[in-house]
């Protein structure tokens, strides 16, 4: 067989708030075992904790977060793309995903106007749409040998302060 295709649903309830996510997957072989195109559609809820926004950025103005309920981020994206191996024990793989999120967290610089300076970054939670490039090339010689290296481009629909656009 060469295409294999997956379809479910996911469900999150969240206070008084109740979502269905589609979980789709479809993929083809081009070239048996080497090349696979693929296409996905999906969506999913994450609710920020505290652990998440310090893991973000350590530097965070505690003060801001307490008096603050921390939001969830609610994001639905579809992706096509190719993977596949280029010869044993190295695999690939390239795609291009777009994205709407509710809740993106992201930092700016928060004005102490005491001192009319700019003092800490503190999270902010922005409804945003963007497009992610997406490679990856992964080589697996031996049990102990292993090395990957991946590479993201984001494009967002607005200007983020404090996010690369390259990781």
């Amino acid at each position: 067989e060469r295409s294999l295709v997956t379809a479910g649903l996911k469900s999150d309830l969240l206070q008084n708030s109740f979502k269905l996510f589609p979980v789709i997957r479809a993929q083809y072989e081009l070239i048996k075992k080497g090349l696979f195109a693929y296409a996905e559609v999906g969506g999913d809820r994450h609710l920020y904790n505290l652990s998440r926004v310090y893991g973000d950025n350590p530097f965070t103005d505690q003060s801001s977060i307490i008096t603050n309920t921390l939001p969830s981020n609610t994001s639905y994206f579809t992706r096509v793309g190719v993977n596949g191996n280029l010869f044993r024990g190295v695999s690939y793989q390239l795609s291009v995903e777009a994205n709407i999120q509710d809740g993106f967290m992201h930092f700016v610089q928060a004005l102490n106007y005491n001192v009319n300076t700019y003092t800490s970054l503190i999270p902010q939670f922005t409804e945003v749409k963007m497009v992610k490039l997406n490679a990856q090339v992964d080589a697996k010689w031996t049990d102990k040998f292993h090395v990957w290296l991946k590479g993201e481009y984001k494009s967002f629909d607005q200007y983020l302060s404090h996010i690369p656009e390259l990781e």
